[in-house]
């Protein structure tokens, strides 16, 4: 039996013990424990129990955004594959050919071949990484922070895949600041990462192929760890990417273990 729950009073002991059940865990949930906890203070948000026989037996937040047929997994608590199934079904017949995202545990098999029977899209497993000192840069490349004058050169160079696109993001100016690599007045790079958290995410960080190497990707980081001031300062990268993870050691990041997590999405 499915239920939407107003209070995760009455839940922490089973939040408590998935939590620290490392093939069962939620990577938003060890990442941030108020993405689940502060679910009700949340703009588009809904929480729902899973029971069988009284007892709660999965725990789910959704962010459902209905004018955007789009929605998001925040966090999932299960070790019940009968469970994710419910879970999904009642999702699918709610709210049909809706696109839905998924930060999932590598681990969590189970979850894994509850999604991969709805042939859902895997992106590769990420890592998290984590800025823990100063970058020792001394450039004089061009970096800005996003400007009229540059916006529609932003759009244009900005990934389209994703939720975050270039509109998006610009139209979230309270959560996120788009620094810019400028050369010959053009942009040849950006970096969009949240500003508006005890540790902020960066979303993308993107050079053209033909300044790569001439630390343009440095002189972003650089720049963002300085607005960035005393905050905390994350990235996920793909775990295989050695040239991506060595940018950002560079730039003094350092691997967190025990959080990977792998992107996944399909349509309702």
């Amino acid at each position: 039996m499915i239920k939407e729950i107003k209070s995760f009073q009455e839940c922490k002991n089973f939040i408590n013990e998935i939590s620290v059940d490392f093939c069962f865990s939620d990577p938003h949930f060890l990442n941030d424990e108020s993405n689940l906890y502060d679910a009700f203070k949340k703009e588009n948000q809904k929480a729902y129990g899973v029971f069988k026989k009284g007892k709660l037996i999965g725990l789910f937040v959704w962010l459902i955004i209905p004018n955007e047929k789009y929605i998001e997994l925040i966090v999932g608590l299960s070790r019940s594959e009968e469970v994710y199934e419910e879970m999904l079904a009642f999702i699918e017949k709610k709210y049909p050919k809706f696109k839905i995202d998924f930060v999932i545990n590598p681990l969590n098999q189970v979850f894994i071949n509850v999604l991969s029977k709805r042939n859902a899209k895997f992106d590769k497993e990420q890592q998290k990484m984590v800025w823990t000192k100063t970058p020792l840069v001394n450039s004089d490349l061009d970096i800005k922070l996003n400007s009229l004058e540059y916006e529609e050169q932003y759009k244009t160079l900005h990934t389209k895949e994703g939720y975050w696109t270039a509109d998006k993001v610009l139209k979230a100016q309270d959560k996120f600041r788009v620094l810019l690599a400028i050369a010959n007045k053009k942009v040849i790079g950006y970096l969009d990462v949240t500003h508006c958290c005890e540790e902020n995410e960066i979303y993308s960080l993107f050079v053209l192929d033909d300044f790569k190497g001439l630390g343009y990707e440095q002189a972003l980081l650089s720049k963002e760890i300085k607005f960035n001031h005393s905050k905390g300062l994350m990235v996920f990268v793909e775990v295989d990417s050695t040239k991506e993870i060595e940018i950002y050691e560079d730039a003094g990041f350092r691997k967190v273990n025990g959080l990977n997590s792998i992107y996944v999405t399909y349509i309702s």
